[in-house]
């Protein structure tokens, strides 16, 4: 699945049919896997790009919707992980919220309107996934 030894791994589970577990990795991009036969594992983000998964969240009844942070950045797919986009900034430096606040939570929620969620120690920021 992953070479090397990553320093950090990232894992969460969804609960749609069937389920998933994506690992997410420090060097080697974000993996996923069938949970009820994860010998199959296939790269859904890499590297140079996702070369350092740190939060991974799936949108509660839409496994499609994931959003990654990385680098003090976010992303997220709306088709599993084919395409990915890079969402804005808040006005503050997100950056050094990631990489500095502690309790960092990312979240995908909302069943009319998506929204991605990062909270830290300093805050919330939500982003208005029906606007992509």
């Amino acid at each position: 699945m992953m070479e090397g030894q990553p320093s950090r791994i990232v894992l969460i589970i969804d609960y749609s049919e069937p389920p998933n577990i994506y690992v997410g990795t420090r060097g080697n991009g974000l993996f996923r896997a069938n949970a009820l036969d994860p010998k199959e594992w296939s790269r859904i983000a890499w590297p140079p790009e996702f070369d350092s998964v740190r939060s991974v969240a799936v949108h509660p009844t839409n496994p499609d919707i994931l959003a990654i942070t990385q680098n003090g950045r976010i992303f997220v797919t709306f088709d599993g992980g084919s395409s990915w986009i890079e969402l804005p900034n808040p006005e503050y430096m997100i950056e050094n919220v990631i990489h500095q606040a502690g309790a960092i939570e990312l979240v995908v929620t909302g069943e009319v309107a998506p929204q991605v969620c990062v909270g830290t120690d300093v805050g919330v920021w939500c982003h208005d996934l029906s606007l992509e």
